[in-house]
């Protein structure tokens, strides 16, 4: 039971508080999706563009090109713009490696040194389901780190439903596919979360809205009609101390006290990208792409 203690790594080169700095490698030009260990304080994940996936254990000051064992020059190969890591073992970890050598997407258990792949899944099911097999988010089940949702940057072929959505209960040994909507687009920017329970999710594309799901997938329904997905992987959802939700959006940051109901917080338009806090104080970034 439970999560374990927290472990402070030494983080003696910090700056002042409040104060930003560049702390990435030279050779890291481009990064995408970043990841905290949420077990070692002080160590950080970062994936690239070609560049491959880096990892720090003090706070940013010391950088590793971490992925030198197993499939790492498929990983050097693509982009990481999808991290999750398990709160209870935080040497497990899962990304993609999207237009590289292939679509697909890996799990380590040893902090990121070796990876295998989990999609196409490794028992062969589901082969040439999801066109070139492009694999785009993780979402984690906050109650169960074995249970995994993954979405794709591509359709899905009859007999699923365009939109499809894969689910693992065992750590990406196994899979199943969840069909969307038939009224879900199934094309790029396709990202999913969990709200208030293993069965209930947030699923979104750039292309057709926001969807909640309240039954795992066997029924849908389309919320906030006006709001639309962000193409930015790194857009994501947030939970305050009061159970608030927030989602980054295409046309700025949205709200919902419910899960269900949302709706846009002033001032935060026109392209939300990342956001993060610590339960009452909130950072928020806007971007735009080309």
């Amino acid at each position: 039971g439970g999560a374990p203690p927290v472990v402070v790594n030494d983080c003696g080169e910090l700056p002042p508080a409040g104060t930003f700095e560049q702390l990435l490698p030279a050779s890291v030009t481009e990064n995408f999706a970043f990841a905290v260990d949420p077990i070692n304080a002080g160590v950080v994940y970062v994936g690239t563009a070609q560049q491959g996936i880096w990892k720090t254990t003090d706070c940013g000051s010391t950088w590793v090109h971490i992925n030198t064992g197993k499939n790492g020059a498929v990983l050097d190969s693509g982009m990481n713009w999808t991290f999750v890591i398990d709160p209870y073992d935080s040497e497990v970890l899962y990304t993609n490696a999207g237009y590289g050598q292939t679509n697909n997407a890996y799990k380590s258990v040893n902090g990121g040194v070796d990876w295998d792949v989990v999609w196409p899944p490794p028992d062969g099911s589901f082969a040439g389901v999801v066109e070139y097999d492009f694999t785009n988010v993780f979402a984690m089940d906050p109650t169960d780190p074995s249970h995994l949702l993954l979405t794709f940057h591509a359709t899905c072929s009859a007999p699923f439903a365009e939109s499809c959505i894969a689910e693992t209960f065992d750590g990406g040994e196994t899979w199943d596919l969840v069909d969307g909507d038939g009224a879900m687009v199934g094309t790029e920017g396709q990202v999913i979360y969990f709200l208030d329970n293993a069965e209930t999710w947030l699923w979104a594309s750039q292309s057709s809205g926001f969807w909640r799901t309240s039954n795992g997938g066997d029924s849908w329904t389309k919320i906030a009609p006006t709001l639309n997905e962000a193409h930015p992987q790194g857009s994501q959802l947030y939970r305050a101390v009061d159970d608030t939700f927030y989602v980054a959006t295409a046309d700025g940051l949205a709200r919902s006290s419910d899960g269900a109901s949302w709706s846009l917080v002033p001032g935060t338009n026109p392209l939300a990208g990342g956001i993060v806090g610590d339960g009452t104080t909130m950072y928020l970034s806007n971007s735009f792409y080309w």
